[in-house]
């Protein structure tokens, strides 16, 4: 968090950012958003905030192991249909936060 707060501090409002809390990472932001000095910056330097799904280890640690891309693994017999649909509704959940931001094309 502090090269985060130092960075929308050091670029002011030249570069836009966004505070991904990424729920694959950690389960509990509440200390994040606890904390006043984050907050503050978030208000003060519009920064966008969204929430990066969890996704399932299975699969994730299924893709990474065979480095290949999530359109790949989703349309792959491999990883059975409720894999393939775990892929897909991570997928749909991830760019639906992205897009919240904004700052898509």
């Amino acid at each position: 968090m502090q090269l985060f707060l130092k960075s929308v501090q050091h670029f002011d409002k030249k570069i836009a950012h966004v505070l991904v809390r990424n729920f694959g990472l950690e389960d509990d932001w509440s200390s994040v958003e606890e904390m006043e000095e984050v907050q503050n910056v978030i208000k003060k330097y519009d920064v966008k905030v969204i929430d990066f799904p969890k996704f399932y280890s299975r699969e994730r640690n299924a893709i990474d192991a065979r480095g290949i891309t999530f359109e790949l693994a989703r349309n792959s017999q491999e990883f059975g249909v409720l894999g393939r649909q775990r892929i897909k509704s991570f997928m749909l959940s991830a760019y639906e936060a992205f897009e919240t931001t904004g700052m898509l094309p």
